[in-house]
């Protein structure tokens, strides 16, 4: 999955990216620059669904895994 559409995918899930900085431990800038590669390094993929499991359908968590 490329950065942008972690990004797209986050915001159709209606999550800010605030408060995805807050639950895994990061900077927003950081959040922000993965936009811009070309695929995003598995430990954000991970520590997402690990963070945000409960309010991810099994379909979200297929296309995350990919």
């Amino acid at each position: 999955m490329t950065g942008r559409e972690f990004i797209k995918f986050i915001g159709k899930r209606g999550i800010p990216l605030s408060c995805i900085a807050t639950r895994l431990n990061c900077k927003l800038a950081t959040l922000r620059a993965l936009e811009k590669v070309e695929a995003v390094p598995k430990h954000y993929v991970t520590m997402f669904v690990s963070a945000f499991q409960d309010s991810l359908s099994e379909q979200d968590l297929r296309v995350l895994t990919q």
